[in-house]
């Protein structure tokens, strides 16, 4: 069977690292874990990844596309 595709958009991808939103970052941290043992291919756009690349600080540019990379 197909692995189900699923779209991360930037917000999504920046719960990643938002301590000050702790059910949403335990939420998607949940779901990353799934993506990483194969459970789902993932899929971005190139808007979003320049939203991630140029609209915030350095550091958390590096955790997000860190995660995506995994």
């Amino acid at each position: 069977m197909d692995r189900l595709r699923i779209y991360i958009e930037t917000s999504a991808i920046g719960h990643l690292d938002e301590p000050t939103s702790p059910k949403e970052m335990a939420d998607m941290l949940m779901l990353w874990e799934k993506i990483k043992q194969g459970d789902y291919d993932v899929v971005i756009s190139s808007v979003t990844l320049t939203e991630i690349t140029n609209n915030q600080t350095i550091e958390k540019v590096n955790t997000q596309l860190r995660f995506y990379q995994k």
